[in-house]
């Protein structure tokens, strides 16, 4: 039982953290351009729920990634 949640543990925590770290190694590089971007976080959300919303309604989950990148491009114009 402890072998079990020995692993467990570690594999959630690589799974949901993935994301995050990627987000922060994007920002690792936009800083070192000299740019200050704090809404990465928020750019994400909006791309996750566009992409689930473009994949529930139309049942097709490329459709989703394509919605969900274009969402997130379109928020980061915001920025730019």
């Amino acid at each position: 039982m402890f072998e079990l949640f020995a692993i467990m543990i570690p594999t959630a925590g690589i799974r949901l953290g993935l994301p995050i770290l990627l987000a922060g190694m994007g920002e690792i590089y936009g800083q070192r351009s000299g740019v200050l971007n704090i809404g990465i976080e928020g750019m994400m959300a909006v791309g996750a729920l566009a992409g689930f919303l473009g994949m529930y309604y139309t049942g097709n989950p490329w459709i989703g990634i394509l919605l969900g990148i274009c969402a997130g491009g379109l928020l980061s114009l915001v920025h730019a």
